[in-house]
C-alpha cells in the first residue's frame, strides 16, 4: 500500500481514537497544510497552530491536530467527529452544523509578476475595488480555483482569468508568460519559490493589496455542548491574548508581522537578526547608536535561524525591499552579492584595517573580489566534553577523535535516568541547522554534495554511513523528540549539565564557560571535531555578518549602522558592558590576540586555529557546510526535512536519501545546470 494511503489511514484511526478516549482537558483538531501558516512541516505546526495552542493553554487545554486533505476535514468537522477545523484558508465553507471562531490575523494577498513585464502598477496599498479592476483590464491574471478570493474576480468581466489548481502552478504560469499576473498570498510565493522555484529568486515582483486581505478562524463543530461551550472559550481568551499583545507577538516570532511606520518623524532602519545572545546584545547596546544619531530609529525584528534565512530571502525573492540591514552568513553574502541584491562595502572605512580582519573570515563575504558584507563574528564547529563525566568513567578524550569514538563516548556517557544524555546533536530541519552538522559528517565519509558535473551525490554509500552514523548517536544516546532541537535548544541543556557530548559552533563558549549562564562552567573540554575517512571538512566554517540589501532606502546611514557594529569599538563596548566572555567571537586578529579577551577565554586560541584551518578538499563548488550555488537552499532544505523525519520515524535512511537526491536532481535541472535526460544512478 502507498505510504500516502498508509499515513491517511493511521490519521483516521487516530481521529477515531482520540474522538473516543480523548480527556476533558483535551481539543481534538484537524488542519490542512497551506505554508507557511500551518503545516506538519514547520517547527511547532506552524502560526495558525501556536495561535490556537496558546489560546486553549490559557484555559487549560491542550491540543491534538492531525493533518488531512481540507475537504475532508471538513467533512470531519461538519459531522462531528472533531472539535474543529484549524484552517488557514480563510473561505471556509460553513455548514449549518459548523460556527467560525472569531478572527485572528491572515494572510497577505497581492499580485506577483515578473520583473521583465511592465504591468500596470497600482497606489501603494490601494482599497479601491473599482480602482484595482481598471488597472487590470486587458490583463491575464492566475487564480487558484475556489480560493478565498476568487470571487472578488468571478464577475470582472474585463479581466482575463486562468485558473490554476494550486499556487505552485500559479507562479509557474507567471514564468512561462501565460498570465500576467498570479494572484497569490505573498509569504507562501516566497516560501515556494525559495523551496521550489529558487531559479526565479529576484526575478518577480509582489505588491499587496489589502482590500484582498482575509483573517484567519477556526471552524468549531457544533454537535455537542462541550463543542459550543470550546467556541465560547477559544473567543474569550483569544481576544485577551490581542489585547495583550501576545498575538502580535505569534506574528513576529514567525515573521508575518505587516511593516507600520509608528515614527514618521524619524529615520527608520529596519533589521533582520537571529536570535542567539550575541545579537540580542546587539539590539540592547544600539541604542547608542540611536543616541549618537538623533533622528534614527531602530526597528529590530529577531527571528530564530531558520526564520530569518527564510524572511530575508523571501525578502530578496520577491524584491520588496522590507529590510535595511540583513544578518546574513557566508552562503548568502556570496549568492545574494551574485545576484545583485547586496550594496557594496568597498568605499568604507572597514578597508583601513582590513588586515585585522582573519582572512578566511574576510573572503568568505567576498564576491568578485568585493566585499558585499561586513563580519560580525565568526566560528568553526568544534567538539565540547564534560570533563567530570570522562574523569568519573575514566574516559580519555583522544586529540582527534572519531565518530567511532564518540559512539563509544556516547554510549557510555548516556544516563537518562540521571538526567545526561551522551550526545546532543542537531536534529531541528533547516539547511543551516541539521544539515549545518550532517554536512560536516558526510564530507568526513567521503561524501559530496555534486560531481564536477553538478550531479547530485546524495544517495550514496557515503552519504549513507555518514547519515547511519548520526542517526544512530541521535536516536540511541540523545535527548528526546532530538528532531525539535537546534543550536539554541542543544546550547541550552548542555549548559544545564544535560549533554555528555555536543558538536556545534565554536561560538558558544562564551556561554558555556560563563559562570552566570552555565552550570558546568568549569567542567567543559573542547576538542576537534570528530572524523572518520579525512579530516577534510569535519569542521564548518561560519561568519554571521551584516549587510544593506540595494533596495534599502536608507542605505547610507545602514552603512554606518553597520560599520558601527562590526567595528573593534563595538567589541570593547561589549567587553565594558557585559565582560570579556560576552563579547561576540570576532573575526579580528586583535582581539583573538587581547590579553584580557586571552585571559577570560584561555580556549579562544583553539577556536582562532579551528576558523584558520577549516578547509574542504578541492572540488566542483566552494563551501563546506554549504554550496555556493542559489539552488542549495531549497535542496538543503528538502534533506533537513528528510533527514529530520528520520529521526521521528517517518522515513527511513534510505527513503530519505532517495527523495532528497530526487529531489536536487530535480532541482539542478530546471537550473540547467545538468541535462533534462541525464539519469542519475546510485
Amino acid at each position: 500500500m502507498p505510504q500516502r494511503r498508509v499515513l491517511l489511514l493511521l490519521a483516521i484511526m487516530w481521529l477515531f481514537s482520540v474522538n473516543a478516549f480523548s480527556s476533558d482537558n483535551t481539543v481534538t483538531l484537524v488542519a490542512a497544510e497551506r505554508h507557511p501558516y500551518v503545516s506538519k512541516n514547520l517547527p511547532n505546526y506552524g502560526y495558525a497552530y501556536e495561535i490556537a495552542s496558546t489560546v486553549f493553554a490559557r484555559a487549560g487545554y491542550q491540543i491534538d491536530v492531525v493533518f488531512l486533505p481540507l475537504a475532508r476535514a471538513n467533512k470531519m468537522v461538519s459531522d462531528g467527529k472533531v472539535d474543529g477545523l484549524l484552517s488557514a484558508f480563510p473561505s471556509l465553507p460553513v455548514a449549518s452544523s459548523i460556527a467560525l471562531s472569531e478572527p485572528f490575523p491572515g494572510d497577505d494577498i497581492g499580485l506577483l509578476w515578473m520583473k521583465n513585464h511592465q504591468p500596470r502598477r497600482f497606489p501603494p496599498f490601494s482599497n479601491n475595488v473599482e480602482e484595482i479592476l481598471n488597472a487590470l483590464q486587458n490583463s491575464q491574471i492566475g487564480l487558484v480555483r475556489g480560493s478565498s478570493v476568487s470571487p472578488f474576480f468571478d464577475n470582472a468581466e474585463a479581466v482575463s482569468k486562468s485558473y490554476v489548481l494550486d499556487d505552485l502552478t500559479n507562479i509557474d504560469m507567471v514564468h512561462k508568460g501565460r498570465v500576467d499576473y498570479a494572484v497569490i498570498d505573498k509569504y507562501t510565493a516566497e516560501e515556494l519559490i525559495i523551496g521550489n522555484r529558487p531559479q526565479l529568486a529576484g526575478m518577480v515582483e509582489f505588491q499587496a493589496l489589502p482590500v484582498l486581505k482575509r483573517d484567519f478562524h477556526i471552524a468549531f463543530a457544533t454537535s455537542t455542548d462541550r463543542q459550543r461551550a470550546l467556541l465560547q472559550t477559544f473567543n474569550q481568551h483569544l481576544s485577551e491574548l490581542i489585547a495583550e499583545g501576545q498575538i502580535a507577538e505569534i506574528q513576529a516570532k514567525h515573521g508575518l508581522t505587516p511593516i507600520h511606520n509608528l515614527q514618521e518623524d524619524k529615520t527608520i532602519l529596519r533589521i533582520a537578526t537571529v536570535n542567539n545572545p550575541d545579537m540580542l546584545n546587539l539590539r540592547e547596546l544600539s541604542k547608542a547608536f540611536e543616541q549618537a544619531n538623533v533622528g534614527v530609529a531602530l526597528e529590530w525584528q529577531v527571528f530564530d535561524e531558520n526564520t530569518l534565512r527564510k524572511r530575508v530571502l523571501g525578502d530578496m525573492a520577491v524584491s520588496e525591499g522590507r529590510f535595511d540591514v540583513v544578518t546574513v552568513g557566508s552562503f548568502e553574502a556570496f549568492t545574494f552579492a551574485q545576484n545583485g541584491w547586496l550594496q557594496s562595502f568597498e568605499s568604507n572605512n572597514i578597508l583601513t584595517d582590513a588586515q585585522d580582519i582573519l582572512p578566511p573570515v574576510l573572503e568568505s563575504l567576498k564576491y568578485d573580489n568585493t566585499l558585499h558584507a561586513l563580519p560580525f563574528y565568526s566560528e568553526s564547529s568544534v567538539l565540547y566534553y564534560r570533563q567530570d563525566l570522562f574523569s568519573a568513567l575514566g574516559l580519555t578524550m583522544t586529540s582527534q577523535p572519531t565518530f567511532a569514538d564518540i559512539t563509544q563516548f556516547a554510549k557510555q556517557l548516556h544516563d537518562p535516568e540521571k538526567g545526561i544524555y551522551g550526545i546532543c546533536l542537531r536534529g531541528k530541519a533547516g539547511w543551516g541547522e541539521n544539515i549545518a552538522l550532517i554536512s560536516t559528517i558526510a564530507n568526513t565519509y567521503g561524501g559530496r554534495w555534486f560531481d564536477a558535473e553538478w550531479n547530485p551525490l546524495i544517495h550514496s554509500a557515503a552519504w549513507e554511513k555518514a547519515l547511519k552514523t548520526y542517526v544512530e548517536l541521535v536516536t540511541k544516546y540523545g535527548p528526546p523528540q532530538p528532531f525539535n532541537n537546534g543550536y539554541q535548544e542543544n546550547l541550552a541543556m548542555f549548559a544545564d549539565g544535560k549533554c555528555g557530548l555536543w558538536i556545534d559552533s565554536s561560538a558558544a563558549i562564551g556561554v558555556l564557560f560563563d559562570s552566570s549562564q552555565s552550570a558546568v562552567y568549569d567542567r567543559v573540554g573542547l576538542s576537534p571535531a570528530p572524523i572518520e575517512i579525512s579530516s577534510e571538512g569535519s569542521s564548518w566554517l561560519w561568519t554571521w555578518a551584516l549587510a544593506v540589501p540595494i533596495a534599502s532606502s536608507n542605505s547610507e546611514m545602514a552603512k554606518q549602522f553597520v560599520e558601527w557594529a562590526t567595528s573593534k569599538e563595538y567589541v570593547y563596548r561589549v567587553a565594558e558592558t557585559l565582560g570579556w566572555k560576552s563579547i561576540p567571537s570576532s573575526p579580528r586578529f586583535s582581539i583573538f590576540n587581547h590579553p584580557d579577551y586571552v585571559d577570560a577565554l584561555p580556549s579562544s586560541k583553539f577556536v582562532l586555529a579551528g576558523i584558520e584551518n577549516a578547509t574542504l578538499e578541492p572540488n566542483t563548488y566552494d563551501g563546506i557546510q554549504f554550496v555556493e550555488i542559489p539552488e542549495f537552499p531549497a535542496i538543503g532544505q528538502r534533506a533537513g526535512l528528510n533527514f529530520s523525519k528520520v529521526l521521528s520515524g517517518e522515513l527511513s535512511i534510505n527513503e530519505a536519501l532517495s527523495d532528497s537526491q530526487n529531489f536536487a536532481v530535480e532541482q539542478m535541472r530546471r537550473s540547467g545546470r545538468i541535462q533534462a535526460n541525464v539519469t542519475i544512478n546510485n
